[in-house]
Parts: C-alpha cells; sequence; structure tokens
C-alpha cells in the first residue's frame, strides 16, 4: 500500500553540514585530592623512548634524572599570564610567539632555543622577533610550518627530535669547552662520555640547554607539540599530560583534531614501547638469527606497521561514535500510520 508524503515527516532537522569531528573529553581534574600533584609527577625513563633513538646517556643528560612537578598556577591564573610565557618542564617553556620580543625574558630564564610553529602560509617570512633574537642573545631557532591539524601526527617526532637534538648539542658544547679550557690531552680519555662524568649539572657555568615552543596564541597547536613531547619522554596518555600541562598553563584549549591527533600519537607511543620492549627481551641469538632470515627489516618499519593497525583501530571506534543509537533510531515517520495503530488499539 502506498504512502501518502504529506503524512511522513523528519524525526530530527536535518544538518547539511559536513560531519563533525567525535568530541574527545577530557575529564576534569579532582583538585581535593592532597596528592594530586604526586599524581602527576613525571619521572624520566631510561627505556623505550621516541622509538629507540635515545641511550639511557642521552635520557640523563636531557632531564638530569629529574622528576618534573607541576607548579599549580591554576588557582592564581590571571588573564594577563596568557600573554605570557611558563615552564612546563624545567628545561621547556610554552607561550605566544610575541613573547620572544621580550629579550629581558628570554635572558633572565636562560632560553638558547625557541621553536616556532605557524600556519604553512608564512613559510617564506623570517620573523622579525626571532631573527632579532637569534642576533642580539645569541639563541637558535626552528620553525615548523603547518597545514592543517592532520600534519601534526607527522610533525611530532621531528619536534621532539629538535628540542632533543638541541639540549644534547648544548651539554656536549660544554663538556668540549670544559675539555678545551683545563687544557688536558685530548687523548687522555678513551672518548667524550668518558669525560662527560667530569661536567656536572651543578657546576656555576654549566647552562642547560632551554627550549620554548610557541604558536600565536601558545594554547593550541604549541601546545600540542610540548604534549607530544611529554608523552613520549616521560610515557604519560594524554589525559594525565594535558592535566599536567593545564595546571601551569591554565589558558590551555585544544581544538578536537589537535585531541585527536594526541590520541592516535599515543597509540603510536605505545607502539614504540611495545617493539622496544620486545626487543630487549628477545635472546642475542635470536637477534642474530632474525637478522640473517630478515636483513631488510629495520626497527623503523615494524614500529610503522604497528602504529598503522593501532590508527586503523582508533579511527574505527571514533568513526563508530557517529552511528550510536542507530538500531533504535527511525529517520522519517508516517503519521498516518500512527494514527491507524491507535484507532485500532482503541
Amino acid at each position: 500500500m502506498g504512502t501518502d508524503r504529506e503524512t511522513i515527516y523528519r524525526s530530527t532537522p536535518y544538518s547539511y553540514g559536513t560531519p563533525s569531528q567525535p568530541f574527545v573529553h577530557i575529564p576534569a581534574m579532582t583538585r581535593s585530592s592532597s596528592a594530586i600533584g604526586h599524581a602527576l609527577d613525571l619521572v624520566p625513563t631510561t627505556h623505550f623512548v621516541h622509538g629507540g633513538e635515545l641511550t639511557p646517556a642521552d635520557m640523563s643528560i636531557i632531564t638530569r634524572d629529574k622528576i618534573q612537578r607541576p607548579a599549580d598556577r591554576a588557582s592564581e591564573w590571571s588573564y594577563e599570564q596568557r600573554r605570557q610565557a611558563q615552564p612546563i618542564l624545567d628545561y621547556v617553556y610554552l607561550g605566544p610567539t610575541s613573547v620572544i620580543r621580550d629579550h629581558k625574558f628570554l635572558g633572565k630564564e636562560g632560553i638558547t632555543k625557541v621553536v616556532v610553529v605557524r600556519d604553512v602560509r608564512l613559510a617564506n617570512q623570517k620573523m622579525a622577533s626571532v631573527e632579532n633574537a637569534k642576533t642580539e642573545l645569541e639563541i637558535d631557532a626552528a620553525y615548523f610550518d603547518v597545514e592543517s591539524s592532520q600534519q601534526f601526527v607527522s610533525l611530532f617526532p621531528k619536534a621532539i627530535r629538535e628540542i632533543n637534538s638541541h639540549i644534547l648539542d648544548a651539554h656536549h658544547r660544554q663538556v668540549r669547552e670544559t675539555e678545551k679550557g683545563e687544557k688536558e690531552d685530548e687523548h687522555e680519555y678513551e672518548n667524550e662520555n668518558e669525560h662527560e662524568g667530569r661536567v656536572s649539572f651543578d657546576s656555576p657555568g654549566y647552562r642547560h640547554g632551554k627550549v620554548l615552543v610557541t604558536c600565536e596564541t601558545g594554547n593550541d597547536r604549541s601546545a600540542a607539540i610540548v604534549a607530544a613531547y611529554i608523552m613520549s619522554m616521560f610515557q604519560k596518555s594524554m589525559v594525565a599530560t594535558l592535566h599536567f600541562i593545564g595546571m601551569q598553563r591554565f589558558c590551555l584549549g585544544l581544538e578536537e583534531d589537535l585531541k585527536l591527533a594526541l590520541l592516535a600519537w599515543e597509540d603510536i607511543v605505545k607502539a614504540q614501547s611495545s617493539v622496544a620492549r620486545h626487543a630487549l627481551s628477545v635472546p642475542p641469538f635470536q637477534k642474530r638469527l632474525s637478522s640473517r632470515v630478515d636483513s631488510k627489516r629495520r626497527h623503523e618499519d615494524l614500529v610503522r606497521d604497528v602504529a598503522d593497525d593501532d590508527m586503523d583501530e582508533y579511527e574505527a571506534a571514533a568513526d563508530g561514535e557517529r552511528f550510536r543509537g542507530r538500531a533504535t533510531f527511525i529517520p522519517f515517520v508516517d503519521v498516518a500510520e500512527i494514527a491507524m495503530d491507535v484507532t485500532m488499539v482503541e
């Protein structure tokens, strides 16, 4: 039996816009607990870091084996502080790009490198504030030009490598200067690492590298870079990391696309750790046998395969949120049939 189109109505209003990204919920941090600071502590790890690119010695140099505890600035936060930069780690700062013009601040905090995350449309332009800081303060600078949030997953490893390379270079430079200043015979030590034991992080003249990461606001793109860095270096989840950053820069505000990128990065970090942990558990003779059988199989390929599998599962789960409740949802309702059913019941 045919139906009259005049008796058919939509169950819900139509939306002609493009589908929105699934909402990534970040649970509110419980501030009543007296142990909240220790719960968010970042403890340096010497294994499974960034796909095995860093050695335990590198990690000790970068983190100085210090536990990073968040400073609770949220309770005394003022609107003006969003225009300033705050230390998230004792060697990584986060803030807006305008802070680079404040040479007094950069000098006081001992900033040795600035990392600017900006729109790709500005890729061919040098920023006057950055160039002036490089000239007057003799600090390094790096630009990361991004077109969309989808690029961040591939950008994270490059940014992390940029930060760590600078910290390591700053340390090794001081090792060489100390060696030269003491006028010691270069053959007295077998390698530079042996001499590094004589350079103390607490020495009066020692200057640990410090990196300022910025974007237009200091609240989204640059914050995502700092979050990805913490997740990789300290093996933390996205939620715990954003809580750690939010306590110290209360105006933090990531868009949903960036949260999804960080969720994908969390899966990649877990995959890298799993692969590195497996590699350490394999006996040496099996490693040699494996290398003969599949010498072309590189560690990066294995990490990429595992990460791709995790990404596929994540994307499927994220896309599935759009279909929740569809089993009982009826897009159109025929009021004529409803009226007929009511009449038959009566």
